[in-house]
């Protein structure tokens, strides 16, 4: 999710997978659902329950929050949150989805709801290190 051009960091447009297959040419690909992207504020993007992610504008909503200034990490925990309260407003169990964000400043974040086990990997002066996202239930 991002590209370093000297000491510019620039968030690459990253996409969603909603878990559906589409046929193009006899051959089944994943149909991608567009990340959010904005040079200013940062990238991001999602994985789970494409419905629920599409239902609060999930990507979207975690740029917009990092363009008022959040952090990555609490931008993708506004739109956890969001699924979750959609989802007791619809008299649901929150479906599995998980958010990762960076911004231009090289600062990445990611949460996901209660039991997705999202994980995601960060590589940093040649290192590589797997990251669990932070889960966040109905009561968080």
């Amino acid at each position: 999710m991002v590209e370093r051009d000297g000491t510019q960091v620039e968030p690459a447009r990253p996409a969603e997978f909603d878990g559906r297959w589409i046929e193009v040419d006899a051959r089944r690909i994943p149909s991608a659902i567009s990340g959010g992207f904005d040079d200013k504020a940062g990238a991001a993007g999602a994985t789970g329950v494409g419905e629920e992610i599409w239902r609060i504008n999930g990507s979207f909503l975690i740029v917009e929050a990092m363009r008022a200034g959040r952090a990555p990490q609490e931008a993708c925990e506004v739109a956890v949150r969001r699924i979750n309260e959609v989802a007791v407003r619809r008299g649901v169990h929150p479906a599995q989805a998980a958010f990762i964000a960076l911004d231009p400043k090289g600062r990445y974040g990611a949460a996901a709801t209660q039991g997705s086990n999202f994980q995601y990997a960060t590589l940093t002066n040649g290192k590589v290190e797997v990251v669990k996202a932070r889960e966040l239930g109905v009561k968080d």
